[in-house]
């Protein structure tokens, strides 16, 4: 299952809908549409700011790696959440991860493009990491299809997002992020909950 360069979104979505309604590999994509009430593991894109650049030099290896393949599974999340959502409503019972709000934008529609620069950028870093060798998800149809005529948009997230990641990588892990955090000149935060909520487009 291929798309072609230069077809239109669309036609990218409704090819990617296929699989998630009848594909193997997309098992959370058909649970979270039949069965009410599931419950989720919680996942996430961290974002300490809005460079993602500077997101995937701040992640230690273990969590840099899981970024790459929650960014798959967000992916399909989303194109689930678009084919049953209704102006941002679900149907009674389902559940999405709180994630899947940071990359839909204000009128709940999906922000493919930009999930992909975020997933290309951590690939980047993982590149440097390894010899130049791509992660073991960078073939993975999200990331291979879609318009080639097209440039994500600019997005930036309210300062409550970045401050409440940092939050939690430093409970994680404290000496190694404040040791991070520190040498990209970002601010320490105190003690906070995960803020989840949708990014202005620029």
């Amino acid at each position: 299952m291929k798309c072609v360069k230069n077809v239109n979104d669309r036609e990218c979505i409704g090819q990617v809908k296929w699989s998630i309604t009848f594909g193997h590999e997309s098992f959370i994509g058909i649970v979270i549409v039949i069965v009410p009430f599931v419950i989720i593991k919680q996942m996430n894109t961290f974002l300490v700011s809005g460079n993602y650049a500077q997101c995937a030099r701040i992640l230690d290896p273990q969590r840099l790696n899981r970024q790459l393949s929650e960014c798959c599974t967000i992916a399909k999340l989303l194109v689930a959440y678009e084919l049953i959502s209704n102006n941002g409503k679900l149907p009674f019972g389902v559940i999405f991860p709180p994630v899947i709000k940071l990359w839909l934008d204000s009128n709940h529609d999906p922000l493919y493009l930009e999930l992909r620069e975020y997933y290309n950028t951590m690939n980047d870093e993982w590149r440097r990491h390894h010899n130049g060798k791509d992660h073991g998800t960078f073939n993975s149809f999200y990331w291979r299809s879609g318009p080639s005529n097209k440039t994500p948009r600019k997005l930036d997230w309210p300062i409550m997002v970045y401050q409440s990641h940092r939050s939690k990588l430093l409970s994680k892990d404290y000496s190694y992020y404040f040791r991070n955090f520190t040498r990209e000149g970002l601010e320490i935060p105190p003690v906070m909950s995960y803020v989840w909520t949708f990014p202005d487009v620029i």
